[in-house]
């Protein structure tokens, strides 16, 4: 079972694995992070790495995996190529490892949704619950061994709690911080303030002006 949001193609190795008879109850807490919408609304960096593998798996091998995008010019991959994409993408995690970068330079995601996932498993025995349907239907073979080799997954997937809280992501230092930490650090060290630089400024400028109309006056 995938999850992903509708703006991003589901990867395979983000998955969850449910067995068979099984009752498996999934809970699912989405995380939102916002930011601006400055560049790209829907850009992702899933879809960014994504991209880029699907780029260099087709200039390397000449084709591309089945689960990657591609218009109906590219080739598939056969399971003889199939080597072929895993040393592809072997080469970029260690290029990246070694720049110490992220994959393909791919910024974060500016708007994302993540969906955090618990999941319970127990036995199920749905061996009564369809022998039952079996019947009302009147079917035929609805024996106690036809119904034991049916393998069936009782699946329940719901949201963990009715409200989520989201995040959003914004600059560590603006201007208006900038401005305001020089303002301390110099109050500190050198004993100004707002108050000096106003007296600075009146010392060079307004006091100057009135001495000299003064002294205009007087001649």
């Amino acid at each position: 079972i995938l999850f992903h949001t509708p703006d991003e193609i589901p990867r395979q190795e983000d998955f969850i694995l449910v067995s068979t008879r099984e009752r498996a109850l999934i809970s699912v807490t989405p995380k939102v992070i916002q930011t601006s919408d400055e560049h790209f609304k829907n850009y992702t960096k899933s879809n960014c790495e994504l991209e880029c593998f699907t780029n260099e798996t087709l200039k390397e091998c000449g084709c591309v995996g089945f689960y990657m995008p591609r218009n109906n010019k590219t080739r598939v991959c056969t399971s003889k190529e199939k080597d072929c994409i895993s040393s592809t993408e072997l080469n970029l995690l260690e290029a990246a490892s070694k720049k110490n970068k992220q994959i393909c330079n791919c910024l974060q995601t500016c708007v994302s949704i993540t969906y955090m996932t618990e999941i319970s498993q127990a036995y199920y025995d749905a061996k009564p619950y369809f022998k039952q349907i079996f019947n009302k239907l009147s079917m035929e073979n609805s024996t106690d061994e036809h119904i034991s080799k049916r393998q069936f997954t009782f699946l329940n997937i719901y949201f963990k709690e009715n409200q989520f809280v989201g995040w959003t992501r914004s600059e560590i230092f603006g201007i208006t911080d900038f401005l305001a930490n020089i303002g301390g650090f110099l109050g500190l060290f050198m004993g100004i303030s707002v108050l000096s630089v106003t007296e600075i400024i009146y010392f060079f400028t307004i006091r100057l002006f009135t001495q000299y109309t003064s002294r205009q006056t007087q001649a």
